[in-house]
């Protein structure tokens, strides 16, 4: 699997999804005419084997009568998640490698744990059971969500490691949350985390700063906390943190049709949020 997930549409998604909207007629080779460019470098950035030069970026708006500041945020947010995960890579390989030069690999995918996190995030919080059918259509919506597809290993996947960790209770008919949070344990698991992070920093920092999107909240602040009192301050913050996810989560923020806290967190559509806390001590 690979690409960003769709709350994160990368350039490529938006050059796919702008010939497919056209048409069946509208191969690579026509769409390519139409923007000026060779057939095969738009396949590779359709693939996201390829970033796009600003250039056809900003064909590409016209096409889609878009401002061409709005894609081109996404092409270089795009770029910092493609900077950010290599160094990223490298600092958890704990050695730096050369591999070549910066090259024009494609941007990374955010990986499966995004998937995992969002099947879980479906599952009342309370603790309510749901249909297991019902769960498995969200764990497919999940897939599809991240990777396009959701093949019958990969919903398995998810289920298994769910179960594993001791997050959820699977019967013969209903499954239930039995906890709240996923926590990175494995080499892999971290290194997912590491990714997610990167792209929810550059997504954050793009939508504030290049295109104004008042659903991003980005803040920073500064204390003077004495050394002894740090671990408190972090395990107050922490558990500031989850009670509003708890009280926001288990209401559904209003989408609920009456039958109860969360029971059809799965059923209506609503906004998958992501969070990103971060602090770090002054060095």
């Amino acid at each position: 699997m690979s690409g960003l997930p769709s709350t994160f549409k990368g350039i490529r998604e938006l050059f796919y999804e702008t010939r497919v909207l056209r048409g069946r007629d509208w191969t690579i080779r026509r769409f390519a005419a139409e923007l000026g460019v060779d057939p095969v470098l738009l396949g590779y950035i359709e693939k996201g084997e390829r970033f796009p030069n600003e250039e056809l970026v900003r064909k590409l708006a016209k096409l889609r009568g878009e401002d061409s500041r709005e894609l081109l945020a996404v092409l270089y947010r795009d770029r910092m998640v493609r900077a950010l995960a290599r160094e990223i890579r490298r600092a958890m390989a704990g050695a730096a490698v050369d591999d070549g030069g910066e090259g024009d690999e494609p941007t990374p995918g955010v990986s499966f744990s995004m998937a995992l996190s969002q099947a879980f995030a479906a599952l009342p919080d309370d603790g309510s059971p749901v249909p297991l059918a019902t769960f498995r259509k969200a764990v497919n919506g999940a897939l599809e969500d991240a990777f396009g597809k959701a093949s019958r290993a990969d919903a398995k996947r998810i289920e298994t490691v769910l179960a594993e960790k001791g997050l959820i209770e699977v019967g013969a008919r209903e499954v239930r949350k039995m906890g709240h949070h996923i926590h990175a344990q494995a080499s892999d698991e971290r290194l997912d985390l590491a990714l997610e992070f990167a792209a929810i920093f550059a997504k954050s920092l793009t939508d504030k700063l290049v295109r104004d999107r008042r659903g991003t909240y980005l803040k920073n602040h500064f204390l003077l906390i004495s050394p002894e009192r740090v671990d408190a301050f972090r395990n107050k913050l922490d558990g500031a943190i989850q009670e509003v996810v708890k009280e926001f989560a288990a209401s559904g923020d209003g989408a609920g049709d009456g039958r109860g806290p969360g029971a059809s967190r799965v059923a209506v559509p609503a906004d998958f949020v992501r969070i990103l806390v971060a602090g770090t001590q002054k060095e």
